[in-house]
């Protein structure tokens, strides 16, 4: 089987001003974010993986050690963001996903141990920093130079989309990999 092309981005190192100022407005350490459903916007020839696709929380606390959760993502079922969305571009869609449940106890547990940290030394304990590993398969031909992905986050009962990915090429997520092209989906689903 073909490895697949791995990305995993801090939400600052690819976004523009604007996207960086969204995405300030999630509370990592105080908002429901195990809960949160997220969008990933592909052209309809690239499939994103959810098996083998992860949300990423890392802790970094003061006193020098992490905490991690690579968190699996489900395809939703119970988030219903599509009035969120706005259309999608011609020849694009979205895939809508979710957090599985040991996932979100897993990330509720570093928030948890993050604010009680903080609490135990009346500041901050720490920080949280967010990332997004996304693997794909394709159904048809792809130019990975012109191949944009985006990939958006959005709270429960928020009408605000915040993205996380932005317009990324799958030129930059290859090279991360040393892979030459995103496999054929008849290679990787069979």
């Amino acid at each position: 089987m073909a490895t697949l092309a791995i990305v995993s981005l801090a939400a600052c190192s690819t976004l523009d001003l604007g996207t960086a100022v969204r995405l300030q407005q999630v509370d990592f350490v105080n908002d429901d974010i195990a809960s949160m459903a997220i969008a990933i916007d592909v052209p309809v020839v690239l499939v994103p993986l959810p098996d083998r696709s992860h949300f990423v929380l890392t802790a970094h606390y003061n006193d020098g050690t992490e905490g991690k959760v690579v968190a699996n993502l489900a395809r939703a079922i119970t988030a219903d963001i599509n009035e969120q969305l706005p259309p999608p571009a011609r020849d694009r869609g979205y895939y809508i996903f979710e957090l599985t449940s040991a996932s979100q106890t897993e990330i509720r547990a570093l928030q948890d141990d993050i604010r009680a940290k903080s609490s135990a030394n009346g500041g901050p304990g720490g920080r949280l920093a967010s990332g997004f590993e996304a693997e794909f398969c394709r159904t048809g031909n792809l130019d990975p130079r012109q191949t944009t992905f985006s990939v958006y986050i959005t709270l429960p009962g928020s009408t605000d989309l915040s993205p996380i990915v932005s317009n990324e090429t799958l030129t930059t997520l290859l090279a991360q990999t040393g892979e030459q092209d995103v496999p054929s989906c008849a290679d990787v689903l069979n």
